[in-house]
């Protein structure tokens, strides 16, 4: 498992969401214009999953993470 540092600024942190978020909007059109569901690759845990289940995944991960950060705010 993957533990935080602790090293990365809040500020540092945001910005990285920030773009992580710009390049998800950029494959939007990829993701409009072929059927995601077809294409498949091994998750070191959870096994083959689509394309779509990896955005899916992708996008609740940063979900939480923009979820820690909030609290990490609210605290100082």
């Amino acid at each position: 498992m993957v533990e935080p540092t602790g090293t990365q600024s809040v500020e540092d942190s945001l910005a990285r969401l920030e773009a992580s978020r710009a390049k998800f909007e950029e494959l939007r059109p990829v993701f409009s214009s072929v059927n995601g569901s077809e294409f498949k690759f091994p998750h070191p845990f959870l096994g083959e999953m689509s394309a779509i289940e990896w955005l899916v995944l992708a996008g609740e991960h940063k979900r939480r993470h923009t979820a820690q950060l909030k609290a990490m705010i609210e605290k100082l």
